[in-house]
């Protein structure tokens, strides 16, 4: 019998299933407005943003703000203290979960604010407006490449349904995302201790990749069975598509950790032996031991 899809993902490198939680679409703008795949690869595994063939892929800034935002509420509400509402169906007289909704701040300016961390006027509200759309429309795909070439290959959803009210004011009115079950499940079992500290997130508002690192690294650090692994710097460097010469990536990714590591749950570091990529590591330890409720909801 196959090994199913699930089984597969768990005896993965452990950064793997970090992918979904930092995956969101590249940093910045396609070129071609009707490319609607963005992929990384990790071996024979490979993470895919699908966007919608009209409304194209989510990127840059904020579309990661959002789906932070998103995973945020997600995780405070599991604990009681989101704005995530359910919704429920009779069936068979019994009371289900048929869905969660998560309203949109009226105010673009109080959504910018208090839900991105960000300065009012500090966005396009046109932009704003646009990646909005886009992450509403976005799927999420994983593939693995079995030994005998076949594919094994698992599509999720992230939002199913939602709801823009323009008003003419350039506002919201009633508006809405609609998060899909399985995705709300995933991020509760597997990412309740996801939340960022958002005054180092602001301290990326244009190195963006640093948003990517800081999740993907904090969920290592937080998740490890192991005290440590280490990830090629080379290998980090072509799963964010980052052409820059290797010694210019390395200082980014050595400023980037200074940052994060403020950060109670994140402890990683660059060891290089020569200064060149390829013996270049980024070490993540284990903070798994330092977990707690009362410090992870602390700040809420």
């Amino acid at each position: 019998m196959k090994e199913n899809h699930k089984a597969i993902l768990h005896r993965k490198k452990g950064y793997s299933s970090a992918m979904m939680m930092f995956l969101t679409g590249p940093v910045q703008k396609p070129q071609d407005e009707n490319e609607t795949v963005f992929a990384i690869k990790l071996g024979r595994l490979t993470h895919y943003v699908i966007g919608d063939a009209q409304k194209g892929l989510p990127y840059g800034l904020v579309s990661r703000l959002i789906k932070l935002w998103i995973d945020t509420e997600i995780i405070y509400s599991s604990y009681g203290r989101g704005n995530v509402e359910k919704d429920y169906i009779t069936i068979k007289n019994e009371r289900v979960v048929s869905g969660y909704k998560l309203t949109i701040p009226d105010s673009l300016s109080d959504f910018l604010i208090n839900c991105l961390g960000l300065s009012s006027g500090s966005v396009d509200i046109k932009e704003l407006q646009n990646q909005l759309v886009r992450m509403a429309s976005v799927k999420f795909r994983t593939s693995f490449k079995e030994d005998d070439g076949s594919l094994v290959e698992e599509t999720n959803n992230f939002i199913n349904n939602s709801r823009f009210s323009w008003l003419d004011n350039g506002e919201l009115g009633k508006s809405y995302f609609y998060i899909d079950s399985n995705y709300f499940k995933n991020i509760v079992e597997n990412h309740r201790f996801m939340v960022l500290d958002m005054a180092l997130v602001k301290k990326f508002i244009r190195t963006i990749e640093g948003i990517d690192i800081y999740r993907f690294v904090k969920h290592i650090s937080c998740t490890l069975k192991v005290a440590s692994i280490e990830i090629p710097i080379k290998e980090l460097q072509e799963q964010l598509q980052d052409s820059s010469p290797s010694d210019n990536f390395i200082k980014k990714i050595r400023k980037i950790i200074a940052v994060i590591n403020k950060d109670s749950l994140v402890n990683a570091e660059v060891i290089s032996s020569l200064g060149r990529s390829r013996h270049s590591f980024l070490k993540i330890n284990s903070t798994k031991h330092l977990i707690s409720k009362e410090l992870f909801i602390k700040n809420k």
